[in-house]
């Protein structure tokens, strides 16, 4: 397999920097880029997967700000072309949890903040470049939702898709939609976003051609992996609707594997498992039995209450974990489905826009944290680089 399209580098994903206001922003980016650029062993252009809270998207508009950023772009090498526009208030506050998920697909608010982000991308990515912005799978489950929300939701998403069309008939930039399954969430599987755009999507759009071309899919390889999906059935169910995966997230979950294990190698395994417990972000966690049926907990926290003896049983966690790690001590990581995910989409329809999202390194247990973030980061797309060449 070649490696990434020259147009396309591969990019990292800046929500792993703090930063609200613009000025935050843009000094994070400032300070680590260029020193992520230093670690990697590949010169030439970085792709750079851009990353805006609601305050800083709208900041990052005014004309000076616009020119400072075009202007750093060019002068550091870098190639905007994706956006994480999932989280849309402060990602890194003390604790963000099920705050992640608000405003939803419901909600005006949301629909105003994407159509920000995707405005203030075609200003900044090249001319010639397609635009990917990821966002997420409708919203978290909780209140109930009904055929309304849904409705609702579909509604929002079609006026996104109306201006995405504008823009291409208008200026010839293809931009596109990523919605992100995410376990847990409304969608959080390949087969429920099929089920929404084949009930929702496209039954309320006279071109449905249309809709699969600026609404597309935006595939978290760790996200399917904790729902212990093939990487290879995820490909398929959505090439055989229609349904195109825009972008790639390459990133690792956590797995804890209890099955056939004696008394101590559980606790020593379980021992592990604790030091990933932590308050800022939601880490749900799916224990899969023997048999292959399994429960999705919200959280890490509520696995450990509700299975106090994990015996026979596999747990996959969503804690992002540096990809180019197999093991953490006594746990793994799923870094081989990543692989299993690039040789499933090798071919004419390979997605063009991938990007490493490991947004989890400030809160890694201490003894896995990196001495120098910048250096994990170039590790990881390094790694990225190596394993596609070889394929």
């Amino acid at each position: 397999m070649s490696e990434f399209d020259p147009k396309y580098p591969l990019a990292y994903c800046a929500n792993v920097h703090a930063g609200t206001s613009f000025a935050e922003m843009f000094a994070n980016l400032c300070h680590w880029v260029p020193r992520v650029q230093d670690y990697r062993s590949q010169r030439g252009p970085m792709g750079i997967g851009l990353w805006f809270s609601n305050q800083s998207v709208i900041e990052a508009q005014r004309p000076e700000n616009l020119k400072r950023l075009r202007d750093w772009f060019e002068l550091n090498s870098l190639v905007p072309y994706t956006s994480n526009a999932f989280p849309q208030g402060d990602f890194h506050l003390p604790i963000v949890k099920y705050d992640v998920y608000q405003p939803d697909w419901s909600t005006a608010a949301r629909t105003a903040y994407t159509l920000a982000v995707i405005r203030l991308m075609d200003e900044l990515a090249p001319r010639d470049c397609e635009i990917s912005v990821s966002t997420l799978p409708l919203g978290w489950p909780t209140p109930a939702v009904d055929d309304s929300f849904f409705q609702k939701c579909a509604e929002n998403l079609l006026a996104v898709c109306r201006e995405l069309q504008s823009l291409e008939q208008t200026i010839g930039r293809l931009a596109y939609l990523c919605l992100e399954p995410e376990p847990g969430c409304i969608l959080d599987s390949s087969a429920d976003v099929v089920g929404f755009f084949e009930r929702w999507l496209l039954p309320k759009n006279n071109q449905s051609d249309s809709v699969r071309r600026y609404i597309r899919v935006c595939h978290d390889v760790c996200h399917s992996a904790v729902m212990f999906e093939s990487q290879y059935a995820a490909i398929e169910r959505f090439r055989s609707t229609g349904i195109e995966i825009g972008k790639v997230q390459i990133s690792a979950a956590v797995e804890a594997n209890f099955v056939d294990r004696g008394t101590a190698d559980r606790q020593t395994i379980m021992s592990a498992l604790h030091q990933f417990q932590e308050p800022r972000y939601l880490h749900q966690t799916n224990v899969q039995r023997r048999t292959g049926d399994a429960t999705l907990f919200d959280d890490l926290s509520q696995a450990f209450a509700e299975v106090p003896d994990p015996i026979n049983t596999r747990w996959r966690v969503h804690f992002h974990v540096p990809i180019y790690l197999s093991e953490i001590g006594p746990l793994r990581t799923t870094n081989d489905e990543i692989g299993q995910f690039l040789r499933g989409v090798s071919g004419p329809n390979i997605p063009r826009h991938f990007e490493v999202e490991t947004y989890a390194w400030s809160v890694l247990p201490p003894s896995h944290a990196p001495n120098d973030l910048a250096a994990g980061i170039a590790a990881e797309l390094d790694w990225v680089s190596e394993l596609r060449r070889t394929m």
